[in-house]
């Protein structure tokens, strides 16, 4: 009976019958009441004077939700494991003589960071008006790696970053070590804004478009150090002995922009559903970079200190797929979801730390510096909780 009159409804609507002569023919009067309040329900004016039928909205709609009109308020909260990755963070080669002399044949060691944890957590609010809501959501994540090369017996150690000059060698610079230790640092909070609004587009699929904001901090931070090798002169060997030489990096950047995306979910039964979303924001900010090159023997005369800020633009993609449980409890007072998914983020040209570059001037190794401008993803596991009340 229900289904035949909401039929009739869809039917009239798109044949533009009037309503209430549609029904009549197979309906009681109380039929016509329930008919003409699921009519009010679906039927809208738009604010350019047309007719149609809204989209149903998919969002919970708990008990005392009367007519889906009513606020309600959401808590969410992810645990993330996670793992980033960082280019442009290489900090050394070995290769296959103890002086590093032409031909050069070897290995370059770069960064790996560890696999760790993370936290989401957030607050959304369900609108009175058309199904709409708001979410504000802040993440942070914290990660960190550390490397090691040595030489082997007969080879050596070639630094590839920081400047090789240093004025009390006999040479003048270095040009290899057998020891080189690295450590990376990366630390990302993140704070979005979003409205949307989710509603069917048809029996099992669900659709979430929306907008907002999005403001990123970054920090990455890079110490290198670089020790051994014998010294010498007159272009002999040029090692560094038991002296060491220190380079320190650091990229921190600021930024807000624009944040969209779309969310869709694939309904299999009442509580279970797939989904999958993406997002895009496009952040400018201010970048507050840090380079520092020091040798352990005399500081004062070996040191050397760059610092640069200036402001740049930093898109940034996001992609979610995976499954969700959703079940009402407390007399369909309340409402929780559990969501598993793969989760995949990233961020053109994060790193911008500065690296040298080696020139040879009237005899005497120089550098000058540009920046690393390379790119940041992270990748892993998400699980997250949500509460409405």
């Amino acid at each position: 009976m229900k289904r035949s009159v909401i039929t009739k409804l869809c039917l009239s609507l798109a044949l533009g019958t009037p309503i209430i002569a549609s029904a009549a023919d197979s309906s009681s009067s109380s039929g016509l009441g329930e008919l003409q309040k699921q009519m009010d329900r679906i039927f809208f004016v738009s604010p350019n004077g047309t007719c149609g039928a809204t989209t149903a909205i998919a969002r919970p709609i708990l008990e005392n939700d009367c007519n889906q009109c009513c606020t309600s308020w959401f808590l969410q909260f992810s645990i993330l494991y996670w793992k980033a990755r960082v280019n442009g963070t290489d900090f050394a080669y070995s290769v296959g003589n103890s002086t590093a002399q032409f031909p050069i044949s070897g290995r370059v060691k770069e960064m790996d960071f560890n696999w760790n944890w993370g936290l989401k957590f957030g607050l959304g609010y369900n609108l009175p008006h058309d199904g709409w809501d708001m979410f504000l959501g802040y993440t942070w994540f914290d990660t960190h790696a550390s490397k090691r090369i040595g030489a082997a017996r007969n080879n050596a150690v070639v630094p590839d970053q920081g400047n090789s000059s240093i004025s009390n060698l006999p040479d003048g610079y270095f040009a290899y070590c057998t020891k080189g230790k690295s450590q990376l640092d990366f630390v990302l909070n993140t704070l979005d804004f979003e409205m949307g609004r989710y509603y069917y587009v048809s029996e099992h699929l669900a659709l979430r478009p929306q907008f907002g904001a999005k403001a990123g901090w970054f920090k990455l931070a890079q110490v290198i150090r670089y020790t051994g090798g014998v010294a010498g002169g007159a272009d002999g060997p040029t090692g560094l002995d038991v002296n060491t030489v220190r380079v320190k990096g650091r990229s921190e950047f600021f930024g807000i922009g624009p944040r969209a995306g779309a969310y869709t979910n694939w309904h299999i039964c009442n509580c279970f559903s797939l989904f999958g979303n993406v997002t895009t924001a496009l952040l400018y900010g201010n970048f507050d970079v840090l380079h520092k090159n020091d040798y352990s023997r005399l500081k004062c005369l070996n040191t050397i200190k760059l610092v640069d800020k200036f402001h740049a633009f930093i898109p940034n993609l996001e992609f979610q797929i995976g499954v969700q449980f959703d079940r009402y409890f407390n007399e369909d007072m309340n409402h929780a979801r559990v969501q598993i998914n793969l989760d995949s983020q990233y961020f053109w040209r994060v790193n911008q730390m500065l690296r040298a570059n080696q020139l040879l001037s009237l005899g005497s190794p120089v550098a000058n510096y540009s920046h690393i401008s390379e790119d940041l993803g992270m990748y892993g596991i998400t699980a997250t909780f949500r509460l409405d009340f």
